[in-house]
């Protein structure tokens, strides 16, 4: 275990004690574990979602935030979070936060309590792939298009993810790697 960020990944806030690279065999990824915490970090990425619409990447879960459920402001808890975020004027980001809830079912889409121009789209559920990597894809202009009702004209600017349960005060648990843009095929 080694504590710290990957290399040029950013926090939001000083503490970083829930956050940790760990191995194994040959291969390191980053942890996530806490009660009651919430630090995002995040790396900057400028590029046109058009040219590489898909992002991939694996997460793992052990343990979901007990009672969390996104679209409700004093719950809104996730086991993992990814998010795509969009360059807006004056800071009004758009952004795609794709999470493994503990309770909301896969495929449903929200909105975010706090932010309206925060869209969440659901991709994995609850604790019964509790430990399992899961690899996902998916393709950020056609879910901007679903989300938003139109194409995206703004670039990325960064990727960030989120295991958090400030809200909940649960003990939440997550792995996440290798993370890749792609072309479409």
């Amino acid at each position: 275990e080694e504590r710290g960020l990957p290399c040029g990944w950013y926090a939001t806030k000083k503490d970083i004690s829930m956050i940790s690279l760990q191995r194994e065999g040959s291969n390191t990824y980053l942890k996530i574990k806490t009660v009651g915490g919430c630090t995002a970090i995040g790396i900057q990425k400028q590029y046109d979602c058009k040219e590489f619409p898909e992002l991939i990447w694996k997460w793992r879960v052990y343990s979901v935030p007990s009672g969390a459920l996104e679209n409700v402001r004093k719950l809104a808890d996730s086991a993992a979070g990814v998010y795509v975020i969009f360059k807006g004027k004056l800071r009004l980001n758009r952004i795609i936060k794709y999470v493994w809830s503990s309770s909301l079912e896969k495929g449903v889409c929200v909105e975010s309590p706090y932010n309206e121009r925060v869209k969440i789209v659901v991709l994995q559920s609850g604790d019964a792939a509790s430990g399992i990597w899961i690899s996902e894809c998916v393709n950020v202009v056609n879910d901007y298009k679903r989300l938003f009702g139109r194409e995206p004209s703004d670039p990325v600017v960064g990727i960030a993810i989120l295991s958090d349960s400030d809200n909940t005060r649960s003990m939440v648990d997550a792995d996440y790697d290798d993370f890749w843009i792609r072309g479409s095929r």
